[in-house]
């Protein structure tokens, strides 16, 4: 009878272990997500596949498999056996999980353009006339005739809404 464990992968290797767990012949699960961040000087937000819980794989293991896993390089010897509350919480996890990661490869796929920021989240400009204002984004906007795509963003004057686009590079969360 196999049972599911939760494995420690050292040195954020779980990709390596879930590929020699698959070739061991052992059901493992290690989900992953896809976020878009916007790296260095690219104006675009591109997608980054990382892993959902870093260092952490769940393993299905028999007796017979068991002692093979252990063997495996990367994994920590060390296995924490899940009870039945566990069990459901860990489908529950997979299936959102599962569900984020098709939607983000359904964005991914039609190449929309995804922004790092969230609606409504506080930015700040890095220079000009409103470095020293508070900034609300609202969307990505991309036209024919831009090179590059520019960030939508809404800030508050004398009691009106007023909308500015900046590039992205000058723009920044605020924390």
């Amino acid at each position: 009878m196999a049972m599911t464990y939760l494995g420690y992968a050292r040195g954020t290797k779980e990709w390596d272990v879930r590929d020699a767990l698959i070739e061991l012949g052992i059901p493992v699960h290690c989900p992953s997500k896809i976020e878009f961040l916007r790296v260095g000087k690219n104006r675009r937000a591109e997608p980054v596949e990382t892993v959902y819980l870093p260092n952490y794989v769940f393993m299905e293991l028999t007796p017979e498999t068991f002692y093979k896993a252990k063997d495996v390089k990367y994994l920590a010897s060390t296995f924490r056996v899940l009870n039945r509350d566990d069990m459901r919480s860990l489908s529950r996890f997979l299936t959102a999980a599962q569900k984020e990661y098709d939607e983000a490869m359904r964005i991914k796929g039609n190449r929309e353009l995804m922004a790092e920021y969230t609606p409504g989240q506080a930015l700040r400009l890095l220079d000009g006339s409103f470095g020293d204002v508070l900034l609300r984004f609202k969307k990505m906007v991309e036209r024919p005739h831009d090179m590059y795509p520019k960030v939508q963003m809404e800030a508050e004057f004398m009691g009106q809404t007023v909308t500015l686009e900046a590039d992205p590079l000058d723009v920044r969360k605020v924390v």
